[in-house]
């Protein structure tokens, strides 16, 4: 007899309803995207298009116009300190 257990992952990274505006300029709205452990991922676009934006909110450099960014199931926030350096922080 063989047992096959499905495997449930919770993505390491996820995104949900994500907006960007940058200078007045709407780079994008309502993207939603969850990255797993060991996922390759490649961000394209043109000049312009957002890509360094999204990376930065992803990691946690930047804040999103709309939208929250999760790590391992848990919001993560955006903070500055008096010394204006930036650190991440998760909420439970």
């Amino acid at each position: 007899m063989t047992i096959l257990a499905k495997k449930t992952l919770s993505p390491l990274i996820s995104a949900k309803q994500l907006t960007c505006i940058r200078e007045e300029r709407l780079l994008f709205e309502t993207l939603s995207v969850d990255i797993f452990a060991g996922d390759i991922v490649q961000i394209e676009g043109a000049n312009g298009s957002g890509k360094t934006s999204l990376l930065r909110i992803l990691s946690g450099l930047s804040q999103p116009y709309e939208g929250k960014v999760y790590f391992q199931q848990r919001t993560l926030k955006i903070a500055v300190n008096n010394s204006s350096k930036i650190f991440c922080t998760w909420v439970t």
